[in-house]
């Protein structure tokens, strides 16, 4: 028998694998033979497509020595897997289960539980997800998988739970609307954090999708569940983050960003969590509900956590456009010179301080002299240039001192004037076109 072996053996070419250490072979001499003949056959037959052959001789080292090798429980599940799909019935049925059994016995003898149960609940939720006789241990099974892994659970996880969940309360019942939201919450907050570790947003995006739909269809969520039921339990529970980021998830998905709660939720999580995008977020509606002092914190917080030139330059475009709203036009341009200064490429902020030029005409004017109350054009005029805007330049063109005012006023194109009122800037005196 040994001369046999150790020509399968050569001719398998595998030999090698059995000086690893992490191999627990049988002492005795004459089971560890047996043993590395039946190793060498099922990974033969494995490799060769012979799935049935492969199981019998996986049979006798799963009964004789269960501790052999991790390979016997990967190759294993592999195998029956594989058998599956040719089988139908009680048959399919018996594989099915071996493959839920070598996942517990892989756990028994090589540990790694997180791990595996990660792959056991994704392949039970394959198998098992239309038989309602296993809907009680599915979510039993999920509810570990989750307590172990958290944030590492595998993505195809993420709407299997929430699958799970929908089929354990349709047909057990035995969660409660929070009990369900709990567990929302949980699912997309390890999106929220594969995507904030590189996973593929396009992907996670389209798992949120799923995992939002899956809960309409078991909590009726709109506007007034989220202001009346969880509104007030963040009113009783003020420091809640939790709470509070639920509160956020299901606003989004519902459209109810516009309500009062979303904005107190939305501090809660800043409070706890400072971030730029939130920051900015919470800053547009104090804004945008004329809550400007408030805004402007906001939107200094989120100054503060930018962390490129890009992001600081949006925000200082905002505050550009708060103080235009609010008339405070020398707090706009100050705002907008310092957006281009954190992003080049930010040249529409040129464009806007021309338009607070333009529209300032009435409130500098002191109509003593046309040349000095047409200057602000010339000024408005530069930063149009600036920005590359030409129709903008035209018309700003139009409204310069005409060659007339020029001669009147003992002024020559290409002298230097200064514009006075909050502009306060030197420009080049030019003349608008002749007509």
């Amino acid at each position: 028998m040994k001369l046999n072996f150790l020509i399968i053996v050569l001719v398998s070419g595998i030999y090698p694998v059995f000086c690893q250490s992490t191999w627990h072979w049988p002492e005795d001499e004459q089971m560890k033979e047996m043993a590395e003949e039946k190793n060498v056959l099922y990974n033969d037959a494995r490799k060769g497509g012979d799935f049935e052959s492969a199981a019998d001789d996986l049979k006798w080292l799963l009964e004789n020595t269960p501790d052999l090798n991790l390979a016997l429980y990967i190759n294993g599940v592999k195998i029956y897997k594989e058998l599956t799909k040719s089988a139908s019935g009680e048959k399919q049925n018996q594989y099915q289960n071996k493959v839920m059994e070598l996942y517990d016995l892989r756990i028994k003898y090589f540990n790694h539980e997180a791990q595996v149960l990660d792959r056991k609940a994704y392949d039970a939720y394959r198998y098992y997800k239309s038989d309602n006789t296993k809907y009680i241990w599915l979510f039993e099974l999920f509810e570990k998988t989750y307590e172990l892994n958290g944030n590492n659970i595998g993505t195809p996880n993420l709407v299997a739970y929430m699958d799970v969940i929908r089929k354990y309360k349709l047909s057990v019942g035995e969660l409660s609307d929070d009990d369900v939201l709990d567990r929302y919450a949980k699912v997309t907050d390890i999106i929220d954090y594969k995507i904030a570790n590189g996973a593929d947003k396009v992907k996670m995006e389209k798992t949120k999708n799923f995992v939002d739909k899956m809960l309409t269809e078991m909590v009726t969520v709109d506007c007034d569940f989220i202001s009346g039921n969880l509104g007030m339990k963040l009113k009783e529970k003020p420091d809640d983050l939790d709470l509070a980021k639920k509160i956020l998830s299901l606003s989004i998905s519902a459209g109810c960003t516009n309500q009062d709660i979303f904005l107190v939720a939305a501090k809660v999580v800043q409070e706890q969590e400072p971030d730029y995008g939130m920051a900015k977020v919470i800053a547009a509606k104090l804004a945008a509900s004329g809550k400007y002092e408030s805004a402007v914190s906001y939107y200094n917080a989120a100054l503060k956590l930018a962390k490129t030139g890009q992001k600081k330059a949006d925000i200082y475009f905002e505050l550009g456009r708060q103080y235009t709203q609010r008339g405070k036009k020398s707090q706009a341009r100050a705002n907008f010179l310092k957006s281009v200064q954190a992003d080049p490429k930010r040249k529409k902020a040129y464009k806007l301080i021309g338009d607070l030029y333009m529209t300032s005409y009435d409130e500098c004017k002191k109509g003593e002299s046309k040349v000095e109350d047409r200057a602000v054009f010339i000024a408005a005029y530069n930063m149009y240039k600036m920005a590359g805007e030409t129709k903008s330049m035209a018309s700003a063109k139009e409204q310069f001192p005409s060659i007339d005012d020029l001669f009147l006023e003992n002024y020559n194109e290409g002298d230097t004037f200064k514009v006075g009122c909050w502009i306060n800037k030197a420009v080049n005196l030019q003349r608008r076109p002749e007509s």
